[in-house]
């Protein structure tokens, strides 16, 4: 991830002039090139924000690359993978496993936040549901679930959730009463459940393994699979509506439009219509905008309404074309979730993920600067902290671990630093927390 943000503190025409007065005129005019060097470098990085940035368990705290399922909340994005569920608002990150909480397992398969802003996650053990910091897990073992092995979720308007398992059908919570829809006692064409969405009349739609897309509304049955439609493959993984009263059915051979402003009108599209190999359709969501978004095995698809655009690793930044799954959020952010690359995150604005103001607890102060050979760094504690010190170049490699600084509420904490070894040039000193990170430019003469 990109460390570079509105925290930075630039060095000012005020300092600019502090320095010529302290040096020798050769030095002077060298000195002040590489200041304004810097401060001209941090002030275009921080307003020309790249496009895509990358989260991965290798440079970030993401516990597995391989994601499953992704949803956003008030506070930042829930990312399901195969290592157990994490949370991540921008600057920190919260992961949840099977040893510190109730998951009834680390393998996430389907997230969904209802309107209480509880979490209800899909497992391949069961069902859990967090809200409040509270869990509850839902298996054949403690309810009327019909199978451990879940493979979707969602809530309706009534509030009512919808479970789509892998092999024992669906299965409907109401209050405290369970009802289970399978192909052996109901018109349900598959007891593999891949998908469940709602629409705007609380009518249900399912995708389902190998019996095409069934919809579910007043206790009646409508089935679409590709002996009675233009549905490219009867194995359907995700669904997500339109703007235009349109339900887009994404398939394993290409993605469905089914028209309902009159009568039923279909339009298919493939890899014989995009000229690029996509076969699986995974997962869509449809952002503020009205914009549809795909994450398939060809890479991401954006389609505003009138035309679609493929990204992927040829003409993109994305990790990997292997996409998993996608959600949005109201900064115009863009998140995919790969099977193997972690996850990529995608705006044309410049992706800006959002910190929490408590991130403006990490304060302090740091002199002299420009610095020879020891740099005094006084952080003003506002509560309970471990404060972690490091000092990377201005490409944001790191050169020098400087150590801890822990402090308890209203102290003033003072450490000094020896730079001595490092070569003259523009350094940045990273101050990070658990509870985010603030960095500052610092010259070393």
């Amino acid at each position: 991830m990109a460390k570079l943000n509105s925290s930075w503190i630039f060095l000012t025409q005020k300092a600019q002039t502090f320095v010529a007065s302290t040096l020798n005129t050769n030095h002077m005019k060298t000195l002040i090139h590489s200041v304004i060097a810097c401060s001209s470098f941090l002030f275009a990085t921080q307003t020309k924000a790249t496009e895509w940035e990358h989260l991965t368990s290798f440079g970030n705290e993401l516990p597995s690359n391989s994601i499953t399922a992704l949803e956003k909340d008030a506070n930042g994005t829930w990312i399901g993978t195969e290592d157990g569920l994490s949370h991540f608002d921008g600057a920190n990150w919260v992961h949840y496993t099977e040893s510190n909480s109730s998951l009834p397992t680390n393998a996430i398969t389907a997230l969904h936040l209802d309107s209480d802003g509880g979490l209800w996650v899909g497992t391949y053990n069961g069902l859990a549901y967090f809200h409040d910091n509270a869990w509850e897990v839902f298996s054949t073992s403690n309810s009327g679930i019909p199978s451990n092995l879940i493979k979707s979720v969602t809530t309706d308007q009534s509030g009512v959730v919808w479970i789509g398992t892998w092999g024992a059908g669906l299965a409907k919570l109401e209050g405290d009463e369970w009802y289970n829809y399978t192909a052996e006692n109901s018109e349900l064409p598959s007891n593999g459940i891949y998908s469940i969405q709602i629409d705007e009349q609380n009518g249900i739609w399912i995708g389902t393994f190998g019996g095409g897309v069934a919809t579910f509304k007043n206790e009646s049955w409508t089935v679409y699979n590709n002996s009675n439609s233009v549905l490219p493959n009867n194995h359907v993984h995700s669904i997500v509506f339109g703007n235009d009263e349109s339900v887009w059915v994404g398939t394993e051979n290409g993605v469905a439009k089914i028209s309902r402003s009159n009568e039923l009108e279909w339009s298919v599209y493939n890899n014989i219509y995009f000229g690029h190999g996509v076969h699986a359709f995974r997962d869509a969501i449809k952002d503020n905008n009205g914009v549809l978004w795909f994450a398939t095995d060809a890479g991401l698809l954006k389609y505003d309404g009138t035309s679609f655009h493929f990204f992927h690793t040829e003409n993109s930044d994305v990790a990997s074309n292997n996409c998993s799954s996608v959600t949005t959020d109201v900064h115009g952010n863009v998140f995919i979730g790969h099977a193997q690359h972690g996850l990529s995150v995608y705006n044309p604005m410049g992706v800006t993920l959002p910190v929490p103001s408590r991130f403006e607890r990490v304060d302090f102060e740091m002199f002299p600067n420009p610095v020879n050979d020891e740099l005094t760094v006084k952080v003003p504690v506002k509560g309970d902290m471990n404060l972690n010190l490091v000092i990377t170049d201005m490409m944001g490699r790191v050169v020098l671990n400087s150590g801890n600084i822990n402090g308890k509420a209203n102290q003033i904490v003072q450490k000094t630093v020896d730079v001595s070894q490092l070569p003259s040039g523009s350094y940045l000193m990273n101050f990070q927390t658990h509870e985010g990170a603030k960095a500052s430019p610092f010259l070393k003469l």
